[in-house]
């Protein structure tokens, strides 16, 4: 354990010290800035940016439009298709680059093949989470400074214990640690987004050294399969029955992940399921590719 332990920690911290780690978080509060957050009467969309270049604090507090609020639910973005490729920026080229470079094969000299491709998981998980969360902790922070209108958290967990939506035990929490509460518990779901968005990628590099390849095939991927299933979605089949396997199939949008805790419970340990078994194929598959390679990274 100790060995696969330094192994994360080298990648990590070879990450946090890029500064592509630091432009693909500035890339994710940009692209949740510049979406949408709210409707005027006229129907016309507006922007954080928008609302405060376009309006007063007095008018801003007028349109009900309330920081607490922007904050929970996020911006309407493009943030769902452009996830895999910010998720793996950081750590996906460092990964080509290994590979390309044949230096992989001092890292397997000290770890197992299995041991090595577990840590790469693990690695590609984190860096991708901290990525899309910490993005998102700069969008709440512009958000709660830009919006005069607080807002209450208490409210908002009231709406959603009303709406029965997730556990009632965590909107109680959430009630009494207030807007803190409200910032960690999003940036959980962020994080998990994140995360479950560099698993292509990861898979991906375990063949690919040219990292544009690894990061642009993700993206493509990821619009083609939302599409899909946003339209198998909009079927009789989903709409009117709700069971096992269409709860399992919505589950595969990782956006999900950003608004799992209004989920149903059954709907929460389904998405939790689809996932895990994703995570132990993609690892199987990345180890299968390494066992047959026929020496320590070639």
């Amino acid at each position: 354990m100790g060995k696969l332990r330094g192994l994360i920690k080298g990648d990590i911290s070879r990450v946090f010290g890029s500064s592509t780690f630091i432009l693909a978080v500035i890339a994710t509060s940009l692209i949740m800035l510049t979406g949408s957050i709210g409707v005027y009467s006229d129907n016309t969309r507006y922007n954080v940016f928008q609302l405060v270049a376009d309006n007063s604090r007095e008018e801003i507090r007028e349109l009900g439009c309330q920081a607490i609020d922007a904050v929970y639910r996020g911006s309407s973005s493009y943030l769902w298709m452009f996830a895999p490729v910010l998720a793996g920026m950081p750590l996906i080229p460092l990964l080509c680059a290994e590979r390309k470079n044949r230096a992989m094969r001092y890292e397997l000299v000290r770890v197992t093949k299995k041991k090595f491709a577990i840590g790469k998981m693990i690695s590609a998980l984190i860096s991708g989470g901290f990525v899309i969360s910490f993005g998102y902790l700069i969008y709440a922070i512009v958000v709660y400074v830009l919006i005069p209108d607080k807002g209450s958290a208490g409210e908002l967990a009231d709406m959603q214990i009303l709406c029965e939506s997730g556990p009632k035990g965590l909107w109680d929490a959430i009630k009494v640690l207030g807007y803190p509460g409200i910032i960690v518990l999003k940036m959980i779901m962020m994080f998990l987004f994140g995360a479950i968005s560099s698993i292509p990628a990861y898979l991906l590099s375990s063949f690919i050294t040219n990292k544009y390849i690894v990061l642009c095939i993700p993206f493509i991927i990821n619009y083609m399969s939302s599409m899909a299933i946003m339209r198998l979605m909009s079927t009789p089949l989903f709409y009117e029955h709700s069971n096992v396997f269409t709860k399992a199939v919505s589950s595969l949008m990782p956006e999900m992940a950003t608004s799992i805790c209004q989920q149903e419970t059954d709907r929460m340990l389904i998405f939790a399921g689809v996932w895990t078994v994703i995570i132990v194929l993609s690892v199987i598959f990345y180890i299968v590719i390494e066992e047959k390679r026929c020496d320590c990274g070639q």
